[in-house]
């Protein structure tokens, strides 16, 4: 092999490492810029729930974020076994609706549509 074909093929894996460095610095955070989560709120996404699990305490209440633009509605149980402890109204992008449970416990919940599911722990 040549100079010229060695100083080109160490050229290309200098890119290459450049190239994969700067992919690895990318945000993987859903959140827009400057946005950020309530402690208490869930954010309905495209992928899922964001936390997929929440501890409060009793007599604290959630909220329910619908930040995809599909239209969402929550209910309390699984999609196989839903219960009538809660539910949403179907919220569009943007809307919130807050959700309060008055007993201790571990609640699981789903997306009607989706059947994504996740977990309130009330201690």
């Amino acid at each position: 092999m040549t100079k010229t074909g060695v100083l080109r093929q160490v050229r290309l894996m200098g890119l290459l490492v450049v190239f994969s460095l700067l992919a690895s610095c990318g945000d993987n955070n859903p959140l827009a810029p400057g946005e950020e989560r309530d402690e208490n709120e869930i954010w309905i996404t495209a992928t899922g729930f964001e936390p997929t699990r929440l501890t409060i305490q009793l007599g604290e209440s959630v909220v329910f974020t619908n930040k995809d633009t599909e239209t969402h509605a929550i209910q309390s149980g699984t999609p196989n076994n839903p219960t009538a402890l809660f539910s949403t109204r179907n919220l569009t992008n943007n809307n919130s609706q807050t959700v309060t449970i008055n007993q201790k416990g571990t609640y699981v919940y789903h997306d009607i549509d989706s059947h994504v599911t996740g977990t309130i722990i009330i201690l």
